[in-house]
């Protein structure tokens, strides 16, 4: 299986970053919401690119919280679930610490040293990867 490091690469060379806003919850703008994975998931579709999962950094598990455990329900998991075994549109969700800019470390800032640019008004972004075998789409998001 591919490293983090070389998922995100794929996922710069593919020139393919999903950004997300979601405009029917005020209160909400600009952060993690399902409608990025849910177009991650559709944007790999369309360009025949199989995933089989979400990786994300342990600071998204706040703003998952009241996802759950109606998420894990609806994608065929137990009622009765945790952030620890989850799945986001039948997609198991894998953390590694680093994919938020907040942490300044590793990945956000392997993404930015090749060059990626993230939008401006997010004060600390944060990827999401869609990961096949050896290939990536990228999602941003401001916590």
């Amino acid at each position: 299986m591919t490293n983090t490091f070389d998922l995100i690469r794929d996922g710069f060379d593919r020139n393919v970053l999903v950004y997300v806003y979601d405009a029917n919850a005020q209160t909400k703008q600009n952060k993690l919401s399902l409608r990025l994975f849910s177009l991650l998931k559709a944007v790999a579709r369309r360009n025949s690119i199989k995933i089989d999962r979400f990786i994300l950094d342990p600071e998204c598990k706040v703003e998952m919280y009241p996802w759950f455990p109606e998420l894990n329900s609806v994608c065929g998991k137990p009622i009765i679930s945790d952030l620890d075994d989850c799945h986001i549109l039948g997609l198991p969700v894998i953390f590694e610490d680093g994919l938020c800019d907040f942490n300044k470390v590793p990945y956000i800032m392997y993404y930015k040293d090749l060059g990626g640019r993230l939008m401006h008004n997010y004060s600390h972004p944060g990827l999401i990867i869609a990961a096949g075998k050896d290939c990536a789409l990228l999602g941003c998001y401001s916590e």
